[in-house]
């Protein structure tokens, strides 16, 4: 059995696939659960630092900008390209598409750009979160804002202003690149996945596909190129 593993900064997530179905999939904290400890076969993105204990059964594949991927990398420094950028272009590839805009909604907001199996390169913002927390910090009166999805135009209490600010503000900044990138490359699907997708996908101007497994599905397609 195969299992694709996403460990973030926030969360490590986990997906198991029989043959080419993805069967079953969840969240850990600590220990390793058994459904991952049951497959003979890890494909593993790994961007929070922390090792990862792998069981002598297992035969890893530590994804990297080395392994054979199903596109061109144009990144000019791919030594320092975050290991779900690429895997999540790597989905768009599973998913049938060869020009994409993907963006993946988490800690970070990250746009990546896949023009005829070539990966472009992308941008990298603050997340929702992110961009809350910064104003608490930032500032001696701001509250720590839980993020939620806002769909007023303003805020009339300073909660609401924020909330505002944080969802308004990314999916301003998100359509704006959509426009952007459309100008340049002409029009192509977009793609939205990550944990907070969800906040903005009705924010946005834009027609999006939501793909909330987009990263597994990547890693799965590396793997069949690294298997």
């Amino acid at each position: 059995m195969l299992c694709t593993i996403d460990i973030g900064n926030t969360l490590k997530k986990y997906a198991v696939w029989d043959e080419e179905v993805l069967c079953q999939q969840g969240v850990w904290d600590n220990e390793i659960p058994e459904q991952v400890l049951a497959c003979n076969r890890w494909v593993v993105s790994n961007v929070s630092g922390q090792e990862l204990a792998i069981p002598a059964h297992v035969n890893a594949l530590i994804v990297n900008y080395t392994v054979n991927l199903p596109y061109t990398l144009k990144y000019k420094t791919p030594e320092t390209l975050g290991i779900d950028r690429l895997a999540s272009v790597a989905g768009a590839i599973q998913m049938g598409f060869s020009r994409a805009i993907v963006i993946d909604c988490g800690t970070c907001i990250k746009i990546e750009l896949l023009i005829n199996d070539e990966y472009i390169g992308g941008s990298i913002s603050p997340g929702i979160y992110m961009r809350g927390k910064a104003m608490h910090e930032y500032t001696n009166k701001l509250p720590l804002v839980e993020p939620k999805a806002y769909l007023a135009n303003y805020g009339q209490s300073t909660t609401d202003s924020l909330l505002c600010g944080m969802t308004q503000g990314a999916a301003s900044e998100i359509d704006g690149r959509i426009s952007n990138i459309f100008r340049e490359f002409g029009e192509c699907p977009v793609l939205i996945t990550g944990g907070d997708a969800i906040l903005l996908h009705n924010h946005l101007k834009h027609k999006i596909f939501a793909s909330p497994n987009l990263l597994h599905l990547g890693l799965f397609k590396i793997n069949t190129l690294n298997d």
